[in-house]
């Protein structure tokens, strides 16, 4: 490894084939001290920190950052501590968000022949006894919200509250709802608008484009919002809620 980490760039994948891709990724991560080693990594830590912590030589340490650095887990930065300057290391969250996406995808395969998917039903919302919900007036929008259901914020809840009656979704720091842990998701993806009827979902033509109950939307789409609709945006879903 060279003696300065910063001139070794976290690699792009060299495999064409994602499943190629996958299994480089998994070999990186089948190490129990390179999975404590990224848990480490949530703050930056320089060599001889990592060692510590690890209980391991500051070579050995130096091999497992490597071998994150290569798939792009890991990347290094300019860091000054009171004895001077020094190369620490920070988890990279988008690289392993991507890894657990295509992970996940594999739970999606099925016996040929097996049953259909009905992509287009419509989610349904039942009450604690199991009965649908009936979805408010249109008009009761004030207790609105969307759900993030996956990824490191699940459970988290928006309002759609306010003054405005336009709520941006994407990665950019300037969005309503910034959702920049999914590399899927375009700096601006999406929009929520208010309007006499309720609320509409909108497109603001993304690359990997907006979904609602798991169907694409058209590019620039509008379409309104009922209690219970699954918005997907990247590998990210969110649920479209009353109180």
């Amino acid at each position: 490894m060279p003696e300065d980490p910063m001139t070794t760039p976290p690699a792009e994948s060299r495999a064409t084939d994602p499943l190629e891709s996958l299994a480089e990724d998994l070999d990186a991560l089948s190490n129990i001290q390179r999975l404590r080693l990224l848990h480490l990594l949530t703050r930056p830590r320089y060599a001889e920190e990592i060692a510590d912590a690890l209980g391991m030589s500051r070579q050995s340490a130096l091999k497992h950052i490597e071998k994150l650095q290569e798939r792009g887990f890991v990347r290094p930065l300019h860091g000054r501590r009171s004895t001077g300057p020094v190369i620490e290391f920070l988890v990279v969250p988008q690289r392993l968000f991507a890894t657990g996406v295509a992970i996940g995808d594999l739970g999606n395969l099925e016996p040929e022949g097996g049953p259909a998917v009905r992509m287009a039903d419509r989610t349904v919302v039942l009450d604690k006894s199991g009965t649908p919900v009936e979805a408010p007036p249109a008009s009761e929008t004030r207790s609105a919200h969307i759900l993030l259901i996956n990824g490191p914020a699940a459970g988290s809840r928006y309002v759609l509250q306010g003054e405005s009656n336009r709520w941006t979704l994407g990665r950019d720091e300037d969005r309503s709802l910034r959702l920049a842990h999914d590399p899927f998701i375009s700096g601006r993806h999406a929009e929520i608008q208010q309007d006499s009827g309720g609320h509409v979902l909108v497109d603001v033509f993304s690359a990997n484009g907006t979904f609602l109950n798991f169907s694409r939307i058209p590019r620039g789409g509008r379409v309104p919002l009922k209690i219970g609709d699954v918005i997907g945006l990247g590998h990210t879903f969110l649920v479209y809620q009353r109180e």
